[in-house]
């Protein structure tokens, strides 16, 4: 199986699309809901999650204090709309990095990302 192949499998699989390219019915996204809260976050002070989206990228880098990070991974973690979000934001960041990692990919990728900015700016 290619690479391509493999990750639009992950997305599929991801974004609970079935063969016939229709959304599966509605699972639990989170793992922990309903009530239930995740280990650690009893103490942790709840976040919105538009203030979660915001943290989205410095929280997946790694970036964050350790008490924002904390209030992130508990809203996430319960949230039946941010968990997918979040996984998908990861999956975008490690398909980045996969392809950013292969020398024979990084002038493509460069060249391509140039002629995008050019033709939004220019």
């Amino acid at each position: 199986m290619s690479e391509r192949s493999r990750l639009l499998e992950r997305l599929r699989r991801l974004l609970g699309l079935e063969d016939g390219g229709e959304a599966a019915s509605p699972e639990p996204a989170a793992p922990y809901g309903d009530g239930d809260l995740p280990p650690g976050c009893e103490h942790v002070e709840e976040i919105s999650c538009e203030e979660a989206a915001r943290k989205v990228y410095e929280f997946l880098d790694g970036e964050l204090d350790d008490e924002d990070a904390e209030e992130v991974r508990c809203h996430v973690e319960q949230c039946r709309l941010c968990y997918p979000y979040f996984n998908w934001e990861e999956l975008f960041l490690d398909a980045l990095k996969e392809r950013a990692d292969r020398p024979e990919s990084s002038r493509e990728l460069r060249e391509r990302v140039d002629d995008l900015l050019d033709r939004e700016i220019g």
